[in-house]
């Protein structure tokens, strides 16, 4: 099935924001949020025709610039850098809702040269906090959507104390009992204060506070099946509390930061000092359940493809009874938990609990940076940064669901998740793991730059150090001496180096070329294996190579302009893991799969053009044509602790390596690699503007699953041999990676702006997605079918039970936004 995408719009300046003449749009303007799930590693809309439709119509479709994670784009908060030591990415949600405060940024896409630092392969991005850079006055925003919130209420004030003083005080909420997604409500609130002394024309300083508190509830994939019963709206992680919709899987986020900083402008120098203290504490809350039926409306056994793909033959009367109670049901029976823990048998035991996953980081960071030019053409740039972490991870029994207490023991090998402690827990308690992860960063850059009137070019280099150790908490029972106190201690000294050169061909012309060599330090999640249990890391070296190159075609003429890149990113030896119960040909378990030594290829092309038959009519053109795949067979090797043990072997965990897995060539699927959009806007002397767009995208595939790509996967279970119908037609045409349909859709989006005297008034609207659209927006394999046997069995079925997990993209939405600026 195809989607068509077309966009109108309405173009308001006034309504969301200018920055030199251009309209600035982000996604939190448009009732988008900067979420994972939502807009993962995009840059934000800038006067770049590309970026602009990169966040706001190929948005929509997880669309990624070239392919790559967020963690590849760096991100300044008033110079700092705020992506994580953790996982490498930004969280946005931290200065969520803040979007007047935010809004003076420089971006820069690719491995382009920037001032502030390095540059990530991605993009680089630094936003600003000083309060003389916003628009005194102030400024009120109410919105009204159907997205993620349906109600947002923002307010901004900056001015002057005396002549020297500026502030800037803002605040937001953004709520909803539940957005478009059913059962998930939203309740946001964001608090910015600033205060910036300027000492004399040369020297100032900034104090700047934020304040988040960040509550949500949180979607899931899904396969076909549920989809096709539920639609895309449907989410299985609430039920009714009483006459009330109370949800179990949500994501909190607490999120206080100050920053201090200090500027000194000489006649060609620049002096930086920068400072931030925050924690960021997250919480994601969930069901537990020991020794008792799944609570999860869409676990396998509760759908009609279980019954209809039974290996005794199809049960159609069962498959019939499972479809009507799911379509009739299909949510948490919350009456149901509360009666099965008060069950007189269990003496008070719960067999379901609500618990969340927490993870604290308190974050110090300093910067220096110092800018200069050096006779007419040179200039310097460089800067030291360090980073401290301290992070904690632990699980919390939120709610006992009825029950007087918790047994803290893993119900698949009955053993203590903390031997040191009594396992009877109660609301409030630590449960199930607890451990911190402890890291320090240091870094510095060194960039010399040359600008002429013909040509410019730079050489930039970095270099660093980073350490990180766990510390274990709880003594666990299945890894009594690996498991509490100090772990090893890792060190990384990460280096690259970067060169780029530009010609001006004429004064509407210029070519440029940039290059990148990196040792880069990978993120410390794909470095332990599974760090609520144990202290053990992935074996070999971490470092991730990465070699990446671009050349840029820039064009500049009186009724045209755009711009013509090429890319391409190698990075290798990267590792990934991931967790989830398996069956395969070396047996069942939930098992940690770690893959090592892989390679990832992106390169393609990007087109942004805009085209002025008049002084009131702008046509463009976006193309983004790339291929994202893997580059060879990684190692794979599976952790898991055996559900059933012989008595006595004293057995409790094992490693198992299962060779390469067979991935080379596959597209990794991430994101589309196909897009394009072609567009027309009309702007009106009387202040108001109109634009339509469309856009199609394509080339996206599901994730695959690696287990299924290694000789294990061809053995038999129960007689160890290879399957004899597993020839490599047969297992070739089973694991044909699977591509989700083209994309097209059709968006709206308009405004109007007034004034009177010194008070402007705007208006905002979008309609995205006008025909209602049904389409998948992401993917990946399940890993659940471990041997050939069992996937072949499985894939008869029309609708297979373990068939791919997909994220269903919104249907039609809407954002209203009135904004009044005194």
């Amino acid at each position: 099935m195809r989607i068509l995408l077309i966009s109108f719009g309405l173009w308001c300046g006034l309504a969301v924001g200018q920055e030199n003449g251009q309209l600035i749009l982000r996604p939190d303007d448009l009732g988008i949020t900067m979420d994972e799930g939502a807009i993962l590693g995009l840059l934000q809309a800038h006067q770049d025709i590309f970026l602009r439709r990169a966040a706001f119509d190929f948005g929509q479709t997880f669309f990624k610039v070239r392919g790559l994670d967020s963690r590849y784009n760096d991100i300044f908060l008033n110079g700092i850098p705020m992506n994580s030591l953790f996982d490498g990415r930004p969280d946005w949600n931290q200065w969520g809702g803040l979007n007047d405060i935010t809004r003076s940024q420089s971006v820069t896409l690719g491995l382009g040269q920037v001032t502030y630092g390095f540059g990530g392969l991605q993009g680089s991005r630094q936003i600003s906090l000083w309060p003389s850079e916003l628009r005194k006055g102030l400024r009120i925003t109410n919105s009204y959507s159907n997205r993620s919130y349906s109600h947002r209420v923002m307010a901004t004030y900056a001015g002057l104390l005396g002549k020297n003083l500026h502030f800037a005080l803002s605040g937001s909420r953004r709520w909803a009992k539940e957005g478009w997604l059913a059962g998930a409500p939203y309740n946001s609130y964001s608090f910015n204060a600033g205060l910036e002394w300027i000492l004399d024309p040369k020297n100032k300083v900034l104090i700047s506070g934020i304040w988040v508190d960040h509550k949500r509830g949180r979607s899931t994939a899904v396969t076909e099946e549920v989809f096709l019963l539920k639609g895309s709206t449907y989410n299985p992680g609430w039920g009714f509390w009483g006459d009330s919709k109370r949800a179990a899987n949500t994501k909190n986020l607490k999120a206080p930061m100050l920053h201090i900083s200090y500027q000194l402008n000489g006649e060609n120098s620049e002096l930086n000092l920068s400072g931030m203290l925050g924690r960021s504490h997250q919480t994601r809350g969930r069901l537990g359940y020991f020794n008792a039926p799944n609570p999860d409306p869409v676990y396998y056994r509760y759908l009609p493809s279980y019954y209809l793909n039974s290996p005794l033959g199809a049960d159609y009367q069962g498959a019939a009874l499972a479809r009507e109670g799911f379509l009739s049901g299909g949510q948490l029976d919350w009456d149901f938990l509360v009666a099965s823990n008060q069950n007189p048998r269990l003496a008070g035991r719960a067999s379901y609990i609500l618990q969340s996953d927490q993870h604290q980081n308190d974050r110090l960071a300093g910067r220096v940076r110092f800018n200069t030019n050096i006779g007419d053409h040179l200039t310097l740039d460089t800067g030291v940064t360090f980073i401290n972490e301290d992070m904690l991870f632990y699980a919390h029994l939120d709610d006992m669901v009825g029950a007087d207490y918790h047994e803290d023991i893993d119900p698949f090998t009955e053993t203590r998740n903390n031997s040191l402690g009594s396992t009877e827990k109660r609301v409030g308690d630590i449960i199930n793991y607890h451990y911190g992860i402890q890291s320090q960063k240091w870094h510095g850059f060194l960039k010399l730059g040359y600008e002429s009137q013909l040509a410019d070019g730079f050489i930039s280099a970095s270099i660093g150090k980073q350490n990180a150790s766990r510390q274990g908490f709880f003594q666990n029972e299945r890894f009594p001496e690996e498991s509490s106190g100090e772990g090893i201690e890792l060190e990384y000294q990460p280096k690259a180096v970067k060169v780029g050169i530009s010609v001006d061909l004429s004064g509407r012309h210029r070519l440029g070329a940039i290059a990148l060599l990196s040792n880069a330090a990978p993120p410390l999640r794909n470095v332990f294996i599974n760090p609520r249990e144990h202290h053990r890391i992935v074996p070999g070296d971490h470092m991730e190579r990465i070699y990446g190159g671009e050349a840029n075609y820039h064009f500049r003429m009186p009724k045209i302009k755009g711009r013509l890149s090429g890319y391409y990113n190698l990075i290798q030896n990267t590792t990934d893991i991931k967790s989830y119960y398996v069956d395969a040909g070396f047996g069942s378990d939930f098992v940690q799969e770690v893959s090592t030594g892989m390679a990832q290829e992106f390169k393609g092309l990007e087109l942004g053009m805009e085209i002025y038959p008049s002084s009131a009519v702008t046509l463009s053109l976006v193309a983004s044509l790339g291929s994202f795949r893997y580059k060879n067979n990684p190692t794979l090797q599976i952790n898991f602790d055996p559900a059933e043990l012989p008595e006595g072997s004293g057995v409790l965990s094992t490693e198992l390596n299962l060779g390469k897995a067979g991935i080379s060539d596959l597209h990794i699927g991430s994101g589309p690699e196909v897009a394009l959009s072609a567009g027309v806007s009309y702007s009106d002397p009387k202040y108001w503007w109109m634009g339509m767009t469309a856009n199609f995208i394509d080339g996206r595939y599901v994730r695959p699953a690696f287990i299924t790509r290694t000789e294990s996967f061809l053995l038999d279970p129960e007689t160890g041999t290879q399957f004899p119908e597993a020839s490599p037609e047969n297992v070739g045409a089973l694991l044909k990676q699977k591509a989700m349909a083209p994309v097209y859709l059709l968006n709206l989006i308009g405004g109007k702006s007034w004034k009177w005297k010194d008070t402007y008034i705007s208006t905002f609207f979008s309609f995205s997605n006008l025909f209602n659209a049904q389409f998948q927006s992401g993917g990946y394999e399940q890993g659940r079918n471990g041997n050939y046997g069992q996937l072949y069995q499985d894939q008869l079925s029309t609708n297979p039970v373990f068939g791919p997990k997909y994220w269903y993209g919104q249907g039609r939405s809407f954002f209203l936004n009135l904004v009044v600026s005194l």
